[in-house]
């Protein structure tokens, strides 16, 4: 080329240039290796990462159910850790640190397991990088364990008789005329929608009831305490151990079942369960020994002295010693006294006191009421003593103001709180009652205990 013959050095010129490119090249592929290596590093180091964070995850999780806590968590963490490391990773480990954390808020356990590891290089070693260092956590979180003991109470009472619905009302009606058209009871009033057990005859109201299938709403009521216990059961799913009993009341206190986690043979003593359990002559009163009478301000003391009882020796019946809370379940509605005692004066029938249910109180356990309204049958020879007992603007004048407030008014006051309260009419209703109880019962658990 004509630039060689006029300037004869610049081949030599262009020969020494492309020789420093050589070296400027090698020089350069240098750093472009080492991020081709450290990439390579990179990715393995990633791949070993998901590695780690799983055996994190199995630690935390191991930890979380075996409900441990200090040192026996720091060592059950590092076995299991430890554990869920292959072998053919773990000599890429250099280094590694784990450290187990326990955090309790309210009803909720929190087991976090943070690491760190130093993961050997292999390219990035000609750098003088020798370890990427790798980092993270891995949380479980797990309800605590709790305890919940449920005393039911329930009304067995005369009016909790009343026939469940419309339909089972008129069916009564009709089965009690007929009864009364053939001469087999004359004491019964004719068209009556409640299964009280006034007789004077050949049958009760109760046993017409019964040999007609008509659903009553000590039935709905049964019903609903099994529901209560069913989801009792469902409830261990949420580490939340509970334990019923069972007792019964009208005019005396009636213990039915102690304390169990026993299902079946409290749903066999929950049918067992009839309208007129616990009913007594009551002295001075000239009442008949079938009538079933609502005496609640003489039953709530013998009944609080059995929930205290069951409360003191409650922690040993659970396998962490831990003392269950406990709630009362009043199934009632909630109307003091409704037959004999009405048949004297008006001011024998009223609604349940909060003074009694301060009772119950006392005992340390929260009250829940379930309100199965009182209907005022307007066949009932008592409908005026009753009304004015159920409606606060019709209320009979008492030297005493609780019992003119009104049967809801004073039930709610029964409860230790709003949540703790739920009512009910139909069967519907009344099923719907009951679970608003049981899940509110866990509700007030969480937030309180």
């Amino acid at each position: 080329m004509w630039i060689f013959s006029v300037f004869p050095r610049a081949r030599t010129f262009a020969e020494a240039k492309s020789g420093t490119a050589a070296v400027v090249f090698a020089v350069a592929l240098v750093p472009v290796l080492a991020m081709v290596g450290a990439s390579l590093d990179y990715v393995r180091a990633s791949g070993l990462r998901d590695v780690i964070q799983s055996a994190a995850d199995a630690a935390a999780l191991a930890v979380i159910e075996a409900e441990l806590d200090g040192k026996a968590a720091d060592r059950l963490g590092a076995q299991v850790f430890q554990a869920n490391i292959p072998a053919a990773v773990r000599h890429r480990i250099l280094d590694m640190d784990l450290s187990v954390a326990i955090i309790t808020e309210k009803n909720v356990r929190s087991v976090e397991v943070t690491y760190t590891a130093d993961i050997e290089t292999s390219f990035l070693s000609v750098a003088s990088i020798d370890t990427i260092q790798l980092g993270g956590s891995a949380e479980a979180r797990s309800g605590l364990r709790k305890y919940v003991d449920i005393h039911v109470l329930l009304d067995t009472s005369d009016s909790m008789g009343l026939a469940s619905d419309l339909s089972n009302r008129e069916k009564l009606k009709t089965a009690t005329k007929k009864e009364k058209d053939k001469g087999k009871t004359s004491f019964i009033e004719p068209s009556c929608e409640f299964a009280c057990h006034r007789r004077q005859g050949d049958l009760s109201t109760l046993e017409i009831a019964r040999s007609e299938k008509v659903e009553l709403r000590i039935d709905v009521a049964k019903s609903g305490i099994r529901t209560v216990m069913d989801l009792a059961k469902d409830a261990e799913k949420d580490n939340t151990f509970v334990r019923m009993g069972l007792d019964a009341f009208s005019s005396t206190h009636v213990h039915v079942q102690f304390m169990t986690r026993d299902w079946s043979t409290l749903a066999g003593k929950i049918d067992g369960v009839e309208l007129g359990l616990g009913a007594a002559p009551v002295p001075d009163n000239e009442c008949h020994d079938n009538y079933a009478n609502t005496w609640f301000d003489q039953i709530v003391r013998p009944y609080a002295e059995t929930v205290e009882d069951s409360i003191a020796t409650a922690a040993s019946s659970n396998a962490d010693k831990k003392s269950p809370s406990q709630y009362i379940v009043l199934v009632t509605d909630g109307l003091q006294s409704q037959n004999c005692a009405a048949s004297k004066s008006k001011q024998d029938v009223f609604p349940f006191r909060p003074a009694d249910c301060d009772v119950l109180k006392a005992t340390g356990a929260q009250i829940a009421v379930i309100y199965t309204e009182y209907l005022v049958s307007n066949s009932s020879t008592y409908k005026d003593h009753a009304q004015h007992a159920v409606e606060k603007s019709k209320n009979f004048i008492y030297t005493d103001s609780s019992k003119s407030a009104g049967v809801e008014e004073n039930l709610r006051e029964c409860a230790s709180t709003d949540r703790l309260f739920a009512k009910g009419n139909d069967p519907d209703e009344l099923e719907a009652a009951f679970r608003t109880i049981f899940e509110n019962i866990k509700v007030t658990t969480f937030l309180y205990n």
